[in-house]
């Protein structure tokens, strides 16, 4: 998933080269869930932060391959610190109303 959403983006952005959105989507997946094996996020919050680190970190990856094959210098610092905060907390937002729609609260008064 994380491929095809990569080369998604990178066709609504018109990059000139399809794919690297889609390498670092991946690497990114890849990592949340093998980090997901050994952090403990059961809080929203939690889960939030571990979303907005590794969008950070998907952000310089993609960064730092644009000026490896030298098409610009984009902005690592600004531009990341923003995705990963507006990430994390539509991860927070995403995961709280999954987890109550996926594990309901149950009334036990009336047994």
């Amino acid at each position: 998933s994380g491929t095809l959403l990569g080369i998604s983006q990178d066709v609504i952005q018109l990059m000139p080269i399809w794919g690297l959105n889609g390498i670092t989507k991946t690497l990114a997946g890849f990592s949340a869930s093998y980090l997901n094996r050994w952090i403990l996020a059961e809080s929203n919050w939690a889960r939030g932060i571990l979303i907005g680190c590794v969008a950070f970190a998907d952000h310089l990856a993609n960064s730092l391959m644009i000026r490896v094959v030298s098409m610009g210098s984009p902005d690592l610092l600004p531009a990341g610190l923003w995705k990963a905060v507006l990430t994390g907390l539509g991860g927070t937002l995403f995961f709280h109303f999954y987890d109550r729609f996926k594990y309901p609260t149950r009334d036990y008064s009336r047994m």
